[in-house]
C-alpha cells in the first residue's frame, strides 16, 4: 500500500483505476438519481452536491451538472479552477429537488446523444446500477460495468462481511426479525450510550437513529422513525415502486435488506478522533491512499464537513491496515476507484487507542472535490463545511459580498481563500428558487490559518451549522 500521488481526479482517476485509458469521463456526482433502493429524505439538502465535480473538474473531463447561479462559471475561471480543457455541461432543473427533477442524465435522455468524436464517452457517477445503465445506453456513454451501489453501500452486508476480511467494527449487529428486538435490549441495556440504529442505505447521517437508552419500545420507535423518514424520499421522487413496496410495514427492514445495531463509540471509551479516510482501489491490485480527515459532525451523526487529519505513526499504521482490509473486499466485490471508510480512534480504559471502523462508501465521497481544489491553488490545508447565512443567494456576486472579496478572491497562503463548491439555489428558466445555504472550502496554510479565517467568516454572519451558534 502506498500513498496516492498528485493529480486526483474523479473522472481520469476512476478510468485509471479500471485499466480504461482510452476513454473520456464524463463525470456526474448522482446523489438524486433513479434508483429507490438509495433514498434521499431531504433531496433539497442533496441535490445540489452534483455541482461540486465543477471546481473539482480536471482538464480532459466532461462534467454534468444542474444549471449553476449566474457569474458562479466565470468566477471559477477567476481563481483558476476551471481551466482550459475541462468541459461543464449545464442542465436545466425541473420544478422540484427530487427524481427525475434535478438529474441531468435522465432530463438528457432521449434528446442528445453524448460524443466528442475523438474518443470514447464513459460515465463516471457516485453510484451505479442497472437504472443508471439504462441512462448510460439512452445517452451513447459506456458504461465501466461496476457493482451495485444498493449493494456494495449496504452497511448491513458490509457488516456481515466485515469478519472475513479482519475488519475491525464497532461491536453490532443485523436486524431481520421483529425477535431480535428483545434479544438486542438483552445485550445492550446497560450500554452507557446506547447504540445506533442504521437503515442499509443512506449519506450524510440522513437515516441513522440514536437510541441512548436500549429497550425494545425504543428500538421499535427508532425503526418507525427511520421508515417514516425513509417514506418521505418517495414523496419527494418518483420511483418504479412505492414506499410501501419497498419497506413494508410489517417487515422490520427494506426488501431484501437488514437493519444495522452498531453500539455506540463512547461505550468503549473516549472518542479521540472521529474520521475517514479515502483511497482508491485498482484493478491491478493495488490500494493507495489519499488522505485521512477529521469528520465535523453533529450530536445527531448529521455530516457537516471534513478537514486533513495527521494521525500519529502508530495510529497511522493501524488505520492503513484496516483500510487495505476493505480495499480487499471492495477489489473482490469488483469496485475499482475512489472510495472512503469511516472510522474511530478511541482511547480505552485502560490507555491503549483502538481503531473502530465503521461504515464504507464506495463512491467518491465529500472529502473529494476539497483534495482536488486544494491542489489546483496550493494550499497546504482546507476545512470542508457547510455554510448557513441569512442572505438568499442569486447570483456570484451576492456570494462575493457575503464572503468579502478579500477571501472571495484571496491567497491561501496570505489572507486565505474561501470558494464555494456548490449552492442550494435551483436555477432554471422558469424561475429560481435562492437559498442561502451553500458549501464552502476554506482554504489556508496551515490549520491553525484555517480557524482564523473560519472564525472572519464567522464575524461576517457566516454559521457552520443549520442551528444557530
Amino acid at each position: 500500500m502506498s500513498r496516492f500521488e498528485r493529480g486526483l481526479s474523479i473522472g481520469h482517476t476512476t478510468l485509471n483505476s479500471h485499466e480504461n485509458d482510452n476513454a473520456t469521463p464524463v463525470v456526474t456526482l448522482n446523489y438524486v438519481g433513479p434508483d429507490h433502493r438509495l433514498p434521499l429524505p431531504y433531496p433539497e439538502g442533496d441535490w445540489y452536491l452534483r455541482g461540486t465535480a465543477v471546481p473539482a473538474a480536471r482538464p480532459g473531463e466532461i462534467v454534468i451538472t444542474n444549471t449553476l447561479i449566474p457569474g458562479l462559471l466565470d468566477y471559477y475561471r477567476k481563481v483558476g479552477l476551471v481551466t482550459e480543457g475541462t468541459d461543464i455541461m449545464e442542465v436545466e432543473p425541473g420544478r422540484d429537488y427530487g427524481f427525475p427533477h434535478t438529474d441531468p442524465l435522465e432530463t438528457l435522455g432521449g434528446q442528445v446523444e453524448l460524443q466528442n468524436g475523438v474518443s470514447p464517452l464513459s460515465l463516471v457517477s457516485t453510484f451505479s446500477s442497472n437504472l443508471v445503465d439504462e441512462q448510460e445506453r439512452i445517452l451513447g456513454l459506456q458504461s465501466l460495468a461496476r457493482p451495485d451501489s444498493a449493494l456494495t453501500n449496504d452497511k448491513a452486508r458490509f457488516r456481515e462481511a466485515a469478519s472475513n476480511y479482519g475488519v475491525r467494527m464497532l461491536p453490532g449487529t443485523v436486524l431481520s426479525d421483529w425477535g431480535q428486538f428483545a434479544e438486542v435490549e438483552d445485550e445492550y441495556a446497560g450500554a452507557a450510550h446506547g447504540v445506533w440504529l442504521k437503515a442499509p442505505t443512506g449519506s450524510g447521517g440522513d437515516l441513522v437513529h440514536h437510541i441512548p437508552t436500549v429497550t425494545r419500545k425504543n428500538l421499535l420507535a427508532g425503526q418507525r422513525s427511520i421508515r417514516d423518514i425513509v417514506a418521505t424520499s418517495f414523496e419527494a421522487g418518483e420511483f418504479d415502486v412505492s414506499a410501501t413496496e419497498y419497506w413494508s410495514p410489517d417487515k422490520v427492514a427494506p426488501q431484501g435488506s437488514q437493519l444495522v445495531i452498531e453500539s455506540d463509540a463512547r461505550n468503549f471509551g473516549k472518542i479521540k478522533t472521529n474520521g475517514s479516510t479515502q483511497f482508491v482501489t485498482t484493478r491491478s491490485g493495488r490500494t493507495d491512499i489519499i488522505g485521512h480527515f477529521e469528520q465535523i459532525t453533529t450530536e445527531e451523526g448529521e455530516y457537516l464537513g471534513n478537514r486533513p487529519y495527521r494521525p500519529v505513526f502508530e495510529e497511522q499504521q493501524e488505520i492503513v491496515d484496516q483500510v487495505k482490509r476493505v480495499g480487499n473486499m471492495s477489489r473482490d466485490e469488483g469496485y475499482y476507484g475512489i472510495q472512503g471508510v469511516d472510522w474511530f480512534v478511541v482511547e480505552t480504559p485502560s490507555g491503549d487507542e483502538v481503531v473502530y471502523i465503521t461504515e464504507r462508501n464506495t463512491r467518491p465521497t465529500a472529502n473529494t472535490p476539497p483534495v482536488i481544489i486544494g491542489e489546483k491553488v496550493g494550499a497546504k490545508e482546507w476545512i470542508n463545511t457547510n455554510a448557513y447565512t441569512d442572505r438568499p443567494i442569486d447570483t456570484i456576486e451576492d456570494y462575493i459580498e457575503v464572503v468579502g472579496e478579500d477571501l472571495a478572491f484571496g491567497d491561501p497562503q496570505i489572507d486565505g481563500l474561501v470558494v464555494p463548491q456548490a449552492f442550494r439555489t435551483l436555477v432554471s428558466r422558469q424561475e429560481t428558487r435562492p437559498s442561502p445555504d451553500f458549501k464552502i472550502l476554506i482554504l489556508g496554510n496551515n490549520a491553525a490559518h484555517c480557524d482564523t479565517i473560519a472564525e472572519k467568516l464567522r464575524g461576517r454572519g457566516i454559521r457552520f451549522s443549520p442551528d444557530a451558534e
